[in-house]
């Protein structure tokens, strides 16, 4: 199993031990009810909003709220959160001079009429603000009943977790890597693996919550590529996605996400043929631009990354799907974790989509329908 790239790449992911850390920064939540009918009082330090760019989601900054007569400084997420309650923009509060934003907050908040809201705090840090009915689910428990579920599969594996880690309030990503269940990819044709080496995957499950409810919880596999460490995400529908208003806010969802991960990683071995198959669609000049304009527009993916994807592509010694799925993953490696993960998302489809590149050619070419018809061939994203 200890192939030069696992080894090679291997102190570049977290262990276990070191993503339970990271999740231990949001975590465990106090809880604060308030409502707007209270006196409620905000009060931002003179130039706060110069360093609220540059300041990370959960650490704090120079604003302050006072609930109940007691004052609770807020996180970056925080104020970004309790602002954007009462439609200031995050481009207003880091435009605007601290005096400005604090009477547009107290002057919003006293005329809001009643409205009922918890304020999440960690630390004693005001960190995220949600409706009342809200009920955080923890991270951490999630975590480990993802761990539990991956052990229930393969009792005492190794357990390793992708550096594109993303943890704030809002949302949280993580992508649980199992080393020992591999797979190699053949025909691939992929410059980046070295001579005399193979191409190796591995199986692992993405993790995706939400403490303050922004986003569903959910569980879906992830298919790690060691070389170049890229990773896709492949989407489950309703089977790995906790829905809050026909599932419910109970403990129920910690058994579910255990119960959960075992159904993801029992369809592995599909998914793993889904992407050798990829490698046997061959692409061919103005054809390729036609795939990714595609996959570009249907996922509205930023310039820069378009750019960086069509670059990897210049370099490829042949393009297959392959070669573009693993375009668009490496991409992810470069940004942030919230543009990483939809990248990722976006890669993990290419498996699932239908193309046939010739076919698709001959008909744009040659057919005789209208010009609004439907290309019987093209891409489509299931």
């Amino acid at each position: 199993m200890a192939t030069v790239a696992v080894e090679q790449m291997r102190p570049r992911l977290l262990t276990i031990e070191e993503a339970t850390q990271r999740l231990q920064q949001t975590e465990p939540l106090g809880v604060i009810p308030f409502s707007s009918a209270e006196k409620i009082a905000f009060r931002f330090s003179s130039g706060w909003e110069t360093s609220l760019e540059a300041t990370p989601p959960t650490e704090a900054v120079d604003a302050f709220v006072t609930v109940d007569g007691d004052e609770h400084q807020l996180t970056r997420e925080g104020v970004e959160q309790v602002a954007g309650l009462v439609n200031i923009s995050k481009k207003n509060l880091k435009t605007l001079p601290a005096n400005i934003t604090e009477q547009a907050m107290n002057y919003f908040y006293d005329n809001m009429g009643e409205q009922a809201y918890n304020m999440l705090t960690v630390k004693g840090l005001g960190s995220a603000f949600t409706n009342r009915s809200v009920v955080p689910f923890s991270t951490l428990q999630l975590f480990e009943q993802t761990i539990e579920g991956i052990h229930s599969k393969y009792a005492g594996a190794e357990i390793l977790v992708d550096y594109k880690f993303q943890n704030t309030l809002s949302e949280t990503n993580i992508n649980l890597i199992v080393p020992a269940n591999e797979r190699f990819i053949t025909g691939g044709a992929m410059g980046d693996i070295p001579a005399g080496e193979r191409d190796v995957w591995s199986a692992g499950i993405h993790l995706t919550n939400s403490l303050s409810a922004k986003s569903p919880t959910a569980i879906e596999s992830y298919l790690f590529r060691w070389w170049c460490t890229n990773g896709a995400i492949e989407s489950l529908g309703s089977v790995g996605t906790w829905n809050r208003r026909s599932n419910g806010q109970t403990e129920g969802v910690y058994s579910w996400a255990k119960d959960s991960v075992k159904e993801v990683l029992d369809g592995m071995e599909t998914r793993f043929s889904k992407i050798q198959r990829l490698t046997e669609i061959e692409m061919q000049g103005a054809n390729t631009g036609e795939v990714l304009r595609q996959i570009f527009n249907e996922y509205k993916v930023p310039l820069a990354q378009r750019e960086s994807v069509q670059n990897t592509l210049l370099d490829a010694d042949a393009i297959t799907m392959y070669t573009v799925m693993n375009a668009i993953t490496q991409s992810a490696n470069n940004v942030d974790a919230a543009r990483a993960h939809s990248l990722m998302r976006i890669g993990g489809n290419i498996p699932n989509s239908v193309y046939d590149s010739d076919r698709a050619r001959v008909w744009k070419e040659g057919n005789s329908s209208g010009p609004g018809s439907k290309n019987p061939y093209e891409i489509r994203m299931d």
